[in-house]
């Protein structure tokens, strides 16, 4: 008997391909830089109003070229004789708040002194000797000078307006149609021939 034959050895097994490398970590992003600090904010531009003399006496105020504000010290002495508790107007605004007289001077510049030409600031009419501000203290009042910041610069005028243009040319009439010349008339046709002749009967064959 033949012996049986053995299978051939199998092949090992193929080595697992090599896993690819890990992907590179990305570039670390650069550090944020310090947090720089916003500027400082400007300081407010200064009020154009302030405290010139207190009144009323002989302390003179020029508010050239502005405008001299007369009224009360205190904007509550009416309301309480504790001259503690007063409330000293810090502002033209706080004068007039008070609902007391107010007065002005035009030409900025004088004695703080109702008597001193100083105009109601509601009629425009000067106090003259009579008090604006009876029950407050004769110096318990004050000056304020109200300059004014200088105007802008004028705009220098504008350019003068470019001159008209010359008026456009009229259009052109269009070219009328070069008339055409007659085309000759077909000549006539050629006259047909005369029609032939009738050819003559034969002569009759004599009687027999």
């Amino acid at each position: 008997a033949i012996p049986p034959v053995a299978p051939p050895p199998s092949a090992p097994p193929a080595p697992p391909p090599p896993s690819p490398p890990p992907p590179e970590a990305p570039p670390k992003s650069p550090p944020f830089p310090p947090y720089a600090p916003s500027p400082a904010i400007p300081p407010v531009a200064p009020s154009t109003s302030y405290e010139c003399a207190l009144g009323d006496g002989g302390s003179k105020c020029d508010c050239t070229p502005g405008t001299l504000f007369y009224g009360p010290r205190y904007t509550n002495e009416l309301s309480t004789t504790d001259s503690s508790q007063w409330i000293v107007a810090t502002t033209i605004e706080m004068m007039i708040a008070t609902g007391l007289a107010v007065g002005y001077k035009p030409s900025g510049v004088g004695k703080c002194w109702y008597q001193k030409g100083i105009l109601d600031l509601d009629t425009g009419v000067a106090f003259g000797t009579t008090d604006p501000l009876p029950g407050i203290g004769t110096k318990n009042r004050q000056c304020f000078c109200r300059t004014y910041e200088p105007s802008a610069p004028p705009s220098p005028p504008s350019a003068p307006p470019p001159p008209p243009s010359a008026p456009p040319a009229p259009p052109s009439p269009p070219l009328a149609p070069m008339p055409m010349s007659p085309s000759p008339s077909p000549s006539p046709p050629p006259p047909s021939p005369p029609p032939p002749e009738p050819s003559p009967p034969p002569p009759f064959p004599p009687y027999a």
